[in-house]
């Protein structure tokens, strides 16, 4: 018997009603037979001893649309950046995908830099595994959705953290 895949997930806004229904269709979509799901309604930029944990228990960690928001608080973005590298057990991967627009880019002093790019210099922790840094999600013309749906650029970072 495979060990249960353990997914958690945290969020400023509760999820708690979907994650039955979400769960169900991981399963059935990506035929995963045994999954723990759980779920924390929290803030990134708050650090927890839960949020820690979490990670450092973990073989992926995500940040998907988030990151450039996050570094609104400069400050505490970084202690962000800094308790995945402090916590984030060796050979774990952190994946990051954001936007790839000029909304992305951080302004730190009178240079912008591109978010991705704080990871990126951290070459001492992270061994960089996939790179793109644009990426087009196109959706089908036909496409019919109640709210208006545009295609996007994105970047795509996945990281190993190193021994």
């Amino acid at each position: 018997m495979t060990q249960p895949i353990s997914v958690h997930s945290q969020d400023y806004a509760d999820w708690s009603s979907i994650l039955q229904s979400l769960e169900t269709a991981v399963q059935y979509k990506w035929r995963v037979p045994h999954m723990n799901y759980s779920f924390s309604l929290g803030n990134l930029l708050s650090i927890s001893p839960e949020l820690e944990a979490h990670i450092a228990r973990s073989q992926l960690v995500t940040a998907m649309f988030v990151f450039n928001e996050l570094f609104v608080d400069k400050a505490n973005a970084m202690n962000f950046v800094r308790t995945i590298v402090r916590c984030l057990q060796p050979n774990a991967y952190f994946l990051l995908v954001d936007s790839a627009g000029s909304f992305s880019s951080v302004k730190v002093g009178s240079n912008s830099y591109m978010a991705y790019m704080f990871f990126d210099s951290l070459a001492a922790y992270f061994k960089p595994v996939i790179q793109e840094d644009s990426k087009w999600f196109r959706h089908k013309p036909a496409l019919e959705y109640p709210l208006p749906v545009e295609n996007m650029r994105y970047f795509v970072r996945l990281y190993r953290r190193k021994q």
